[in-house]
């Protein structure tokens, strides 16, 4: 896991790009019928579109929101090991 701001940008972007490659083959291999060679060589083709759009949502959407989630619900007085986990996940602002 990331243990400062330079690490946690990098895991998100490994993670979403793996991510975004390998549901991308899945799901047209589950369309077509086949998660096949076929499937696979799509997914790389639409690759770099789905990655931005995905990487936006991600940065624009999915991090603010969990990150309010996570700052409604735990607290100062929360045990340690919650505190390190809040102060980790804030590595982008």
């Amino acid at each position: 896991m990331p243990r400062n701001g330079k690490e946690g940008i990098l895991f998100s972007f490994i993670m979403s790009a793996i991510m975004i490659y390998v549901m991308a083959a899945l799901n047209y291999g589950v369309r077509i019928g086949d998660v096949g060679a076929a499937a696979w060589s799509y997914a790389l083709f639409n690759w770099p579109l789905a990655y931005v759009v995905g990487m936006i949502c991600d940065l624009c959407i999915c991090t603010p929101s969990s990150r309010a989630i996570m700052n409604t619900f735990c607290a100062a007085t929360d045990r340690a090991v919650w505190k390190a986990s809040r102060s980790n996940s804030s590595w982008w602002c």
